[in-house]
C-alpha cells in the first residue's frame, strides 16, 4: 500500500492543476478511508501506567513526530470527565490555538450521528431492519446491483457494509468543493444509483450479491440512510437530526454545514509537506451526511454519553436501550477484514483485553478522529486532530488515551455525604477515607426540574491516608425539595461526581401531630417534629393528671420522630401525650377503646 505522504503530495499536484480537493484512490480503497487504517499498525498493549503528566507527554511528542498541527482529547470515566486538554494550532497563519470550543470536522464519526437518526425512525415502527431499502424510494429511484439486479438490499446492509454498493473515486472525487457542496443530496444519490444519471456507473457497485454478507465500507451506501430519513421523516435530513439530536442535547455549535458557523471557530485541515504546513480549505460534498459534521469535543461528548448512559442526556431519552444493545452487537457473525465486529454503524475494536464500541474517521484533506467506550467498564474517550497523520501517529494517541482511562481511579475515596433540614437552612456533611491530589470540593445544588448549580466550595486535605470530615450550610433555601452533589477536584483540573443527596427544605416548628390511629387499641403512634437537637421528654397522662408512662426522656436531633406507644395493660378512657423539649410543651388528647 502507498504512503499517506504519497497521497497529499498527489492531492497538492492536483490542486496546482486546478482539479478539486478530493481523495485519492488505492487500488481497493482511497487512502483517506473513513474508518482509520489500522492494518499497519496493531493495538498491542504497552506495559506502562499513564497518569496526566505522562499522557500529555506522549501526545506532545507525537504531535512533534509526526507534525500534527492541532489536537483535542478528552477522557471520560464513571460519568466524570477524568481529563481534558487541547494542544497546537486550529489556525497556524492566525496563531489561533485549538480550545474546547474549535469546531473539528468529524469525518466518519459522522455516521454514528446518521445511524442515532434512522434508529429513531426504526423505533417509530417506519420499517423493517432487514426490509428492501426500495420499497421506501420512489418508483423512479430503485437502488439495484446491476450484477445482481434481483437481489435485495436491505437497511441492515446499508448499516454493516455488506450491500455490495461501492465507492466509485473517480466519480467521488471531482464533486468535493472548496466550501459547502452546491450539490444536493437527493440530486446526487440519484443520479449516482440510476442508470442514466450523470454519476451512473456498474462500477459504483461490486460484483458480488448483496447476500454474500461481504463486507466492504461504503460511504454511498451508507448515505442513502440520510436519504432514507428524509423520506420517511418528511424533513431535511439536517432538520430532522437538528429537532431530534442536536437540539435535545444541547449541541448549539454542530452544524452539518459550513454556512453560518465562524470560520475562526473551525480548525484549518492541514498537510506536512516538504517540511511545511499546507492549509487546505473548508471542504464540502454531496455526501455529507456520512462524514461532514463539525462539532466540538464538549458537544460530541453529549453525544457519547447519551450511548454510555442507555440513550438518555439530561432527562431527554435519544434512543430505547433496547435499541443501543441491538446496535452495538455484532450483525454479520463474524469479523470484518481489519479484525473487528461491526455493528450497526457503530464497531467493536480490540485492545487490552477489552472491546471498545466506536467509531474513528479520516479524510486525507485535513482530520482524523476517534470516539470510543467500554459499556462495561464505563470509560471512553474523543480526540480530534487537523491533519491525517501516519499510522503510528494515530493508533498510538488512541492507545494512550486507553491507557490513561484504564488506569486512572478514583483520587478522593468518599465514604459519606448527606444532608439535614434545619430551621432556615440545610446542613451537609460527608467524610473521606484517603484523599489524593485533593484541591477541593464545588457544592451543587438543584430544585426538581432544574439544572446543577454551583453554591459554594470547601478546601480540601490534598493527599492522605487519614478519614477527614467536611461539612457546608446552605442558608439559601425555601421550602421545597432540594438535591445536592460534591464535585471534587483535583490539582490538575480533573473532577468526580458525587451521588445525589435529597432533602425536603419545609420549615420544621416544634410540634406534637395527632396520634394515629385515633381512637387506638392497644397500640398508637405518636409523632412530633423538632427544628433543632433537644433533650426531649414525651409523657402520657390520665385526664386526672397523673403519669401514665414515660416514652421518652433523651436528646433527640432536629427533625421528624416517631414513637410507638403500646397500652395494653391500661383501661380504656382519654389520656393526654406531652411532648416537652426545652421552655416549649405542646400536648394531644388520645382516646383508648377497648
Amino acid at each position: 500500500m502507498k504512503t499517506s505522504k504519497y497521497y497529499s503530495l498527489l492531492f497538492h499536484f492536483a490542486i496546482f492543476c486546478n482539479i478539486s480537493f478530493a481523495q485519492i484512490e488505492t487500488e481497493s480503497q482511497p487512502i483517506s478511508y473513513p474508518k482509520f487504517f489500522n492494518e499497519q499498525y496493531s493495538l498491542n498493549k504497552v506495559h506502562r501506567v499513564i497518569n496526566a503528566e505522562g499522557l500529555d507527554s506522549i501526545i506532545t511528542i507525537t504531535m512533534e513526530q509526526y507534525h500534527i498541527p492541532g489536537l483535542a482529547a478528552m477522557v471520560v470515566k464513571y460519568d466524570s470527565v477524568i481529563w481534558s486538554n487541547n494542544y497546537g494550532y486550529s489556525n497556524i497563519a492566525q496563531n489561533l490555538s485549538v480550545k474546547d470550543s474549535t469546531l473539528f470536522l468529524m469525518a466518519s464519526i459522522s455516521k454514528t450521528i446518521m445511524v442515532t437518526a434512522i434508529m429513531q425512525l426504526w423505533e417509530d415502527g417506519l420499517f423493517d431492519l432487514n426490509e428492501n431499502i426500495n420499497n421506501y424510494l420512489q418508483p423512479e429511484f430503485q437502488v439495484k446491483n446491476p450484477y445482481f439486479p434481483n437481489d435485495t438490499i436491505t437497511f441492515k446492509m446499508l448499516m454493516t457494509h455488506t450491500s455490495s454498493i461501492k465507492d466509485n473515486w473517480n466519480i467521488l472525487i471531482p464533486v468535493i468543493s472548496c466550501g459547502d457542496s452546491p450539490i444536493a443530496l437527493d440530486s446526487f444519490l440519484v443520479n449516482y444509483f440510476t442508470p442514466g444519471g450523470i454519476y451512473y456507473s456498474p462500477l459504483n457497485f461490486n460484483n458480488y450479491s448483496p447476500y454474500a454478507n461481504y463486507y466492504n465500507y461504503s460511504n454511498a451506501g451508507a448515505c442513502i440512510l440520510a436519504y432514507l430519513i428524509e423520506k420517511l421523516s418528511g424533513m431535511p435530513f439536517d432538520q430532522y437530526c437538528r429537532i431530534n439530536i442536536f437540539d435535545p442535547l444541547d449541541m448549539d455549535e454542530s452544524s452539518w454545514f459550513l454556512e453560518g458557523l465562524d470560520t475562526t471557530e473551525i480548525a484549518t485541515p492541514y498537510d506536512w509537506i516538504a517540511n511545511q504546513y499546507y492549509a487546505n480549505c473548508n471542504q464540502g460534498w454531496p455526501l455529507y451526511p456520512i462524514a461532514f459534521l463539525r462539532t466540538n469535543k464538549i458537544e460530541l461528548l453529549k453525544f457519547l454519553s447519551t450511548y454510555m448512559n442507555n440513550g438518555t442526556y439530561n432527562g431527554n431519552t435519544i434512543l430505547d436501550s433496547a435499541t443501543i444493545s441491538i446496535m452495538l452487537s455484532d450483525q454479520m457473525g463474524h469479523p470484518d477484514p481489519y479484525g473487528d465486529y461491526q455493528g450497526l454503524i457503530w464497531y467493536e475494536t480490540f485492545y487490552d483485553g477489552r472491546w471498545l464500541w466506536g467509531h474513528t474517521g479520516g479524510w486525507t484533506y485535513g482530520t482524523a478522529t476517534a470516539m470510543f467506550y467500554v459499556p462495561e467498564a464505563d470509560w471512553g474517550f474523543i480526540f480530534f486532530v487537523n491533519t491525517y497523520p501516519d499510522a503510528p501517529a494515530f493508533w498510538g494517541i488512541f492507545q494512550a488515551l486507553s491507557d490513561y482511562a484504564i488506569e486512572w481511579q478514583v483520587p478522593v475515596d468518599l465514604t459519606s455525604f448527606n444532608a439535614t433540614s434545619r430551621t432556615g437552612y440545610v446542613e451537609l456533611n460527608w467524610s473521606t477515607a484517603t484523599e489524593t491530589n485533593n484541591q477541593l470540593f464545588e457544592i451543587e445544588r438543584r430544585k426538581e426540574n432544574s439544572d446543577f448549580v454551583l453554591i459554594g466550595f470547601v478546601e480540601g486535605k490534598g493527599t492522605t491516608t487519614e478519614q477527614q470530615e467536611y461539612s457546608f450550610i446552605d442558608r439559601d433555601v425555601t421550602a421545597g425539595k432540594y438535591y445536592y452533589r460534591l464535585k471534587q477536584i483535583d490539582f490538575n483540573g480533573t473532577f468526580e461526581y458525587s451521588y445525589e443527596v435529597e432533602i425536603d427544605a419545609a420549615p420544621v416548628s416544634f410540634s406534637l401531630e395527632q396520634n394515629y390511629p385515633n381512637p387506638f387499641n392497644p397500640s398508637t403512634t405518636i409523632r412530633f417534629d423538632l427544628p433543632d437537637k433537644e433533650f426531649v421528654t414525651l409523657k402520657i397522662y390520665d385526664v386526672l393528671g397523673n403519669e401514665v408512662d414515660l416514652l421518652l426522656n433523651e436528646e433527640k436531633p432536629a427533625g421528624s420522630h416517631s414513637v410507638e406507644f403500646n397500652a395494653s395493660g391500661i383501661a380504656s378512657g382519654i389520656y393526654i401525650c406531652k411532648l416537652q423539649a426545652g421552655s416549649n410543651f405542646t400536648t394531644r388528647k388520645m382516646i383508648l377503646q377497648k
